[in-house]
């Protein structure tokens, strides 16, 4: 099992943030220096090698390349043979986190398959979740949610047992969660989306991959190339299960 400080920035440990909070305060940095962004703005078609976009809105979009970071939803549009669909499963549970015996506020996440999480909320809540499912169909995933709340709720009891009988799920849900078979992220171009780059983030450190992923991007739009490029187009060669 892997443990890690939720407090603690230095180099030796993890942070933790608010990822809606973190997202929108880029967004702003981005418009301050220039970007525009249309929140909830539906691209309805694409022509003129992809470079001519059409809102549902009815609105006219030009842009010289197209960058596409759209996560597993990818998959419907075009296959890469190196992502997995999983779904996977969350609680949140009443607020009773203050009554575990639990070290220093740490973050706990299992490095085993399949693998488990946990985390304390600001609002005294216990978050745990995984046990994933090879399944990207809905119907399965939703109707394994409630089996998967219960299995759940019963590891919470493994790690903290003076929270038997006092302790339940308040929030549960399933959702979908892309991988891929040597666990790095991609970039696609495919013959059928000209001037069209795919950044796909599968697998966990998304925060990370997709920092790496738009410099080596926009090092192929500007410089015709990055050193880099190779460890994660989607033709290199890869090993499946080799980091998960």
């Amino acid at each position: 099992m892997f443990v890690s400080e939720s407090r603690s920035a230095g180099p030796d440990n993890d942070a933790e943030i608010n990822p809606y909070k973190h997202a929108h305060l880029l967004i702003e940095k981005a418009v301050s220096k220039g970007v525009r962004v249309y929140a909830t703005t539906k691209i309805n078609e694409k022509i003129e090698n992809q470079t001519q976009l059409f809102t549902e809105t009815g609105h006219t979009v030009h842009a010289q390349t197209v960058i596409l970071v759209i996560g597993y939803e990818a998959q419907e549009e075009v296959k890469d043979k190196n992502a997995v669909i999983l779904s996977s499963y969350a609680i949140a549970t009443n607020q009773i986190a203050d009554q575990a015996k639990w070290h220093d506020n740490m973050m706990i996440w299992e490095t085993a398959r399949p693998y488990l999480y946990a985390r304390k909320t600001p609002d005294n809540r216990i978050i745990i979740g995984g046990l994933d499912e090879s399944t990207g169909y809905l119907e399965k995933r939703d109707s394994m949610i409630l089996n998967k709340r219960d299995k759940l709720i019963k590891q919470l009891f493994n790690l903290f047992p003076e929270l038997e009988n006092r302790i339940w799920a308040d929030y549960y849900w399933g959702a979908f969660f892309g991988e891929s078979q040597d666990g790095l992220p991609t970039i696609g171009k495919y013959p059928d989306h000209p001037n069209c780059y795919f950044l796909l983030g599968y697998d966990g450190n998304g925060t990370v991959y997709s920092v790496i992923l738009s410099q080596i991007i926009r090092d192929l739009i500007t410089k015709g190339g990055h050193e880099d490029s190779a460890l994660y187009v989607k033709e290199r060669h890869f090993s499946k299960s080799i980091v998960h």
